[in-house]
């Protein structure tokens, strides 16, 4: 198959994800099918039969170990000390950091995509792991060892609450404030979104306008209300010199949100890309 072919049958699988309910998304697979379309010589079934053969590696280091605490530690030696998986911070907004075949493959990644192997592997092994969505570095959490957060990017540290207000604190320089609900776990979809979110920024970063609305088309599938997402579509289509598409969508963010804070910027980006597409 020629990877356009790969793309759409990646694209339509992703379909076929989003439109289930949270409860029904296999987030690792989820993981896969994104990174099969956006580099379509990475097959789904080989990156998820690496997530099983490193939950095969550590089946031993957990072997006997029943206690939630000391199951989650034994989890996090195996993958951090002795698989040597790091956050890269060396180069962290290198898209590979958040493509689930890249992660197992360099056993490099960012919060996320760190997190998202732990909870896949944790999972395999019977364990029942989420992801917490906290404000600016994405934590893990053992649903069996409550009070606990994993720090995927550092070595995988626990972190009790104290020391995530204290993460938080230092991270935004005491621009946010620490909250309680920030260390919910969150659900897949939201992971997914997340994950959606940093490639969209990282393409836009670097000027690739193809992947990054591949990104925010993905989002959307995912949370059609999320508005916002129309208007950045709108935008980089415009930038990417897709007039008729810009226009589209712009306009249809300010018909859902009549009342936007930046619509005056957003009738100015319409009036620009009428005036762009006329001239063609």
């Amino acid at each position: 198959m020629n990877a356009s072919g790969a793309r759409r049958r990646a694209r339509e699988r992703f379909i076929a994800i989003a439109e289930g309910p949270d409860s029904a998304i296999d987030l690792g697979e989820a993981m896969a099918v994104i990174a099969a379309e956006d580099q379509p010589n990475l097959a789904v079934v080989e990156q998820l039969h690496g997530l099983d053969r490193l939950a095969s590696r550590l089946r031993g280091s957990l072997r006997g170990v029943e206690e939630p605490r000391a199951k989650l530690e034994a989890l996090c030696r195996g993958m951090f000390d002795e698989l040597r998986f790091r956050g890269n911070s060396e180069d962290y907004y290198d898209p590979k950091n958040s493509y689930l075949y890249h992660v197992l493959d360099r056993r490099l990644g960012i919060p996320i995509s760190l997190s998202v192997v732990l909870i896949e592997v944790g999972r395999r092994l019977g364990m029942s792991l989420e992801g917490v969505s906290f404000p600016v570095h994405f934590l893990a959490c053992d649903l069996d060892a409550p009070g606990l957060y994993v720090d995927a990017f550092h070595g995988g540290a626990l972190l009790d609450a104290d020391e995530c207000r204290a993460l938080l604190e230092r991270m935004t320089a005491g621009q946010l404030s620490f909250s309680a609900p920030m260390l919910e776990p969150c659900g897949t979809r939201d992971v997914l979104v997340r994950a959606l979110s940093n490639l969209k920024a990282i393409y836009v970063r670097r000027r690739a306008f193809g992947l990054a609305l591949a990104a925010i088309d993905r989002i959307l599938l995912l949370v059609p209300s999320a508005v916002a997402q129309l208007r950045d579509r709108g935008l980089l289509n415009l930038h990417a010199s897709q007039f008729r598409d810009a226009i589209d969508d712009l306009e249809l963010y300010l018909d859902v949100s009549p009342r936007a804070d930046d619509r005056l910027v957003v009738q100015a980006r319409i009036a620009e890309a009428r005036s762009k597409l006329g001239s063609q």
